[in-house]
């Protein structure tokens, strides 16, 4: 079983790698957009922007009378998304540049506590396929669904799936102090860091549920009287760097203490590529 957690976390943490590459890369090339583009995508780009000036011109002059029709075919097929857009743009809000900044950061930060907390639920597998007993409780489990679950194994599966499901909410911080008083784990973890997890996991619900704009419920959640209600939330590359170290550390102690306390590793006699940092060595 170790061999497979051990895939599982080192897909976690490739994974915020290549999240953390995908933010920095679309950050570099979409500033001062579409000045920045790559010329696989600016080429064709400007192609099709040439020929719709051209035709609004003929059209202005009366010259062509006809609706605008683009033929997405390759290699223009791959721009279709930025020709969309731009003509969205235009006709909403010509006079703003187009700005894709926060869309970029906040489905980083989206994206971190998805993986971290698909990582975390992985990890509550591990524990609860090796040591069944952590789920035992006085939680009542009907007769319908043990003898539709046919056998053992299915039955077991269907409880991990189910503790696994409540262990999830309400949010990180909670699961890390279960994992530490209910379930022995020696977490170790930064408090600063921690804190800001939850804080960073705070801004995530308001991106997800209120457009990335502050609410009573964020000021409330983050005691911050200085945040304005309606004002949009900022996430620099600063601060999502951060909180990808920190969920990275984190997921690196309790892959540690997993390994150690649920499936017998002797880290010190049979050590395990571990990752304890994210970018630099901060």
């Amino acid at each position: 079983m170790i061999d497979e957690y051990l895939r599982k976390y080192n897909d976690f943490v490739v994974t915020l790698h290549q999240t953390s590459v995908i933010t920095h890369l679309s950050l570099v090339t979409l500033k001062d957009f579409p000045h920045n583009l790559p010329e696989k995508i600016s080429i064709p780009y400007n192609g099709i922007l040439d020929y719709l000036s051209e035709q609004i011109a003929m059209a202005e002059k009366g010259i062509d009378k006809f609706s605008l029709k683009i033929n997405f075919e390759e290699p223009v097929a791959e721009i279709k998304p930025f020709i969309i857009l731009v003509l969205m743009h235009v006709q909403a809000n010509k006079n703003q540049p187009i700005d894709f900044q926060k869309a970029i950061t906040a489905q980083h930060l989206i994206m971190i506590f998805a993986h971290l907390d698909a990582f975390m639920a992985d990890s509550m597998r591990v524990m609860c396929q090796t040591q069944p007993r952590i789920m035992a409780s006085q939680k009542k489990y009907n007769w319908e669904n043990i003898i539709e679950a046919g056998n053992w194994n299915t039955l077991i599966n269907n409880l991990i799936d189910e503790f696994v499901s409540d262990f999830g909410q309400p949010n990180t911080v909670s699961r890390i102090e279960r994992l530490k008083t209910q379930f022995g784990l020696e977490i170790r973890a930064d408090q600063n860091e921690i804190n800001l997890l939850d804080e960073a996991e705070n801004l995530r619900h308001s991106f997800v549920h209120n457009g990335g704009r502050v609410d009573s419920t964020l000021i409330k959640r983050l005691g911050n009287n200085n945040l304005v209600i309606g004002a949009e939330i900022q996430l620099s590359k600063d601060y999502l760097d951060a909180v990808f170290r920190a969920a990275v550390n984190l997921g690196a102690s309790i892959f540690e203490n997993v390994a150690k306390k649920f499936l017998k590793i002797d880290l010190e006699k049979n050590p395990l590529p571990i990752w304890t940092t994210g970018i630099g060595d901060e």
